[in-house]
């Protein structure tokens, strides 16, 4: 069928309408924890793990008590020790709305959720320190001039990170801190540390061939992409598409020794 188009006048355009303003930020002093929460033990056979915020709404999907506490305070797998059997088997589905005051930043966030396992899981842990196997991100060898990222000023509180396939990562509005933070959870057997001293948030594209060691809670590997072979390894795509450097190495961390925790009380 024909589309004729013609070109718009002063008369016939109109004018587009402006970005939506950032949504107001969750007040400093505000009291860092959910009012209620609703914690669900999760379907038989659900696939996948999700963590996030929709719409006023703070949400996850079949996550078990380890990957609580590795978002919660940012930490690998291999930095908790003496958690029971059942904290990385049992998987539970949460829902809590957010404070209507407004909208928490990410570290406010990982704080509300805290106290939430605290109160519902009855957790209690000490700190120590120890040396472990690590990644780290530092700036490339182009230096800051040499960063490819693009740096995002939206001043939106929260990032956005996920995946659109096995080695295939969309960022928005994400720190090194945030990309550290995924990389340990769902992609690297090891934690991750950032060193790069960079506070500014970017959009990013990071694609590459993810190794037998990677993604090892993914389940069954789907079949590669065609020409998924050409895209590099994940450290050479550290360098060439982001202008950063992932290196393997050894460094003191800390490490969560789990006191007490019990399955959650009831909603």
């Amino acid at each position: 069928m024909p589309l004729p188009l013609r070109r718009a006048t002063k008369e016939t355009a109109w004018e587009l309408p402006p970005p939506p303003a950032p949504p107001k930020a969750l007040p400093s002093d505000a009291k860092l924890e959910f009012e209620v929460a609703t914690i669900k033990p999760s379907p038989d056979g659900q696939q996948g793990i999700g963590i996030n915020v929709q719409g006023r709404e703070f949400r996850t999907r079949n996550t078990k008590l380890t990957d609580l506490l590795t978002f919660a305070y940012g930490l690998h797998a291999k930095q908790l020790i003496g958690l029971p059997n059942w904290a990385d088997n049992d998987r539970y589905d949460i829902l809590a709305p957010l404070p209507p005051e407004g909208m928490p930043s990410d570290p406010q966030l990982r704080t509300m959720l805290q106290s939430l396992i605290k109160d519902r899981f009855a957790l209690q842990f000490h700190k120590e320190k120890r040396e472990l196997s690590v990644y780290t991100i530092n700036i490339g060898k182009g230096g800051a001039a040499g960063i490819k990222m693009t740096k995002n000023d939206s001043k939106q509180p929260l990032p956005g990170l996920g995946f659109q396939g096995l080695g295939r990562m969309r960022a928005t509005n994400a720190t090194m801190a945030d990309l550290a933070g995924l990389l340990q959870f769902m992609v690297l057997d090891r934690p991750v540390v950032d060193q790069s001293g960079i506070a500014d948030r970017y959009d990013f594209m990071l694609n590459w061939t993810p190794d037998e060691f990677q993604f090892p809670t993914a389940g069954p590997r789907p079949p590669a992409a065609p020409g998924a072979d050409s895209l590099p390894d994940l450290l050479t795509a550290f360098q060439e598409q982001l202008g950063m450097k992932l290196e393997a190495t050894k460094a003191q961390a800390d490490v969560f020794v789990v006191d007490k925790v019990s399955r959650p009380s009831e909603n």
